[in-house]
C-alpha cells in the first residue's frame, strides 16, 4: 500500500497508482484504504463511474458512511446521467432519510432522463405517508457511535413513528389501548427530537402538519415564521401557508400559495382536499366536486399502495391507477413514465 501512495503523491494526476492501490486494499479486505483511493479518483468522464460506483458501494455499505456515499451517486449521475444504479441507490437514499424535496427533485430528473424505475414514482406519491419495512434496520446500520448524524437520527425518529400509526389494529377490540399508546410513543419521540434538533426542518415539518390537521392557526403561523430558505422548495410549507391563508380568508394569496405547492408536488392528494375547499369557497362548485372525487382518488390509492408488501413489486394495476391519476393531477410526465413501467409489467 505504501508503494501505490508514494506513487501517487509523485503522480497525483495519474490513475495508474490509483489502480493500484484499489487493487491492493481489495486484496487485503481494507474497505477504508480502498476507499482512500476511490475518493481520490478524478471525476471527469463515463470512465470514471465504475471506480466511483466502487466508492459508493463501500460508502453505502461496510463504511456506513451514507451521505458520503448519495454524494458520490450524485457524481455518478452528473458524468452518465443514464446509469440506473446510482439513480436507484440515490433515491432509496433519499426515501430512507426522509427528505420529501430531495427525493422529488431526483425523481423528476429521473423520469426527465427516462432512466427510471416504477418504485421511483411510488416513493414520490407516497412522499407524505412512506413506510419503508427495512428503514429502521438501515439506519440503525448507518448510525454509528462516533457518527450520529441529525440526518440519520432524525429520520430514525420519524420512520419510528409512523410505524407505530401503521401498526395499530382496525379492529374495535384494543384500538383505543394501541392508539393511546402509540401516540404517547409518538410523542416522546417527537420531544426528544425537538430537544436535541429544535431548528430541524423536519421536525418543524412534523409540528407544522400537526397543526394543520388539528386547526391550530397561531401554531401554523408560527411554524412557517421559523421557516428557513429551503423551505420554500418544500410542499408541504406551500400547502400549510395556503391553508393558512384560507382560513384567513385571503382567497387569492391562498391560490397562489396551493399553486407553489403543486408545481413540487402534483400527485399531493392531501393539497386536493384544501384545494376543493378553496374551489368552494371561490364559488367554483363544479369544479370543487371534480377536485374532493380527485383527493378522495388519491387517498385510496395511497391506502392500495401502502398495503403492499414490497414498494418494488406494485401489481401493473395499481401502477395503471397510479398513471391516471398522475395524468388527472397533470403530471403528464410522471403519467407517461409510470404508464410505461406498468405496460412493461404485463
Amino acid at each position: 500500500m505504501i508503494t501505490a501512495q508514494e506513487w501517487h503523491r509523485h503522480q497525483p494526476h495519474r490513475r495508474e497508482p490509483l489502480k493500484a492501490g484499489v487493487t491492493a486494499g481489495k486484496a487485503l479486505r481494507q474497505p477504508a484504504s480502498t476507499a482512500a483511493f476511490l475518493r481520490a479518483w478524478p471525476k471527469e468522464s463515463a470512465d470514471d463511474v465504475p471506480w466511483l460506483s466502487m466508492l459508493a458501494e463501500l460508502q453505502l455499505d461496510l463504511l456506513r458512511q451514507p451521505i458520503e456515499g448519495a454524494e458520490t451517486c450524485r457524481e455518478m449521475i452528473r458524468l452518465v446521467p443514464q446509469d440506473l444504479s446510482a439513480r436507484q441507490r440515490l433515491i432509496f437514499f433519499d426515501a430512507v432519510t426522509m427528505q420529501p424535496a430531495a427525493l422529488l427533485k431526483d425523481v423528476r430528473d429521473a423520469a426527465q432522463s427516462a432512466c427510471d424505475l416504477p418504485e421511483f414514482y411510488v416513493y414520490a406519491f407516497l412522499v407524505d405517508g412512506l413506510r419503508l419495512n427495512n428503514a429502521l434496520e438501515r439506519l440503525q446500520r448507518w448510525t454509528t457511535p462516533t457518527r450520529r448524524q441529525e440526518l440519520l437520527m432524525v429520520a430514525y425518529a420519524m420512520h419510528s413513528a409512523r410505524v407505530l400509526e401503521g401498526s395499530i389494529p382496525s379492529i374495535e377490540e384494543g384500538r383505543a389501548t394501541a392508539l393511546r399508546r402509540s401516540q404517547e410513543q409518538r410523542t416522546d419521540y417527537m420531544q426528544q427530537l425537538h430537544t436535541m434538533f429544535p431548528e430541524n426542518h423536519e421536525v418543524l415539518a412534523y409540528d407544522l402538519e400537526q397543526a394543520v390537521q388539528a386547526g391550530q392557526s397561531l401554531k401554523v403561523a408560527e411554524c412557517l415564521t421559523r421557516a428557513k430558505p429551503v423551505a420554500d422548495r418544500d410542499h408541504r410549507f406551500w400547502r400549510a401557508r395556503g391553508w393558512l391563508l384560507m382560513r384567513t380568508g385571503d382567497l387569492a394569496g391562498a391560490g397562489a400559495a396551493f399553486r407553489e405547492a403543486l408545481v413540487l408536488h402534483p400527485m399531493d392528494w392531501r393539497l386536493l382536499h384544501f384545494q376543493a375547499d378553496w374551489d368552494r369557497r371561490s364559488g367554483n362548485l363544479a369544479k370543487a366536486e371534480v377536485t374532493q372525487r380527485l383527493a378522495s382518488r388519491g387517498r385510496g390509492l395511497e391506502s392500495e399502495l401502502l398495503a403492499a408488501p414490497n414498494v418494488r413489486l406494485i401489481p401493473a394495476e395499481s401502477l395503471h391507477r397510479l398513471a391516471d391519476f398522475a395524468r388527472d393531477c397533470g403530471d403528464a410526465l410522471f403519467a407517461e413514465r409510470i404508464r410505461h413501467h406498468a405496460n412493461v409489467a404485463h
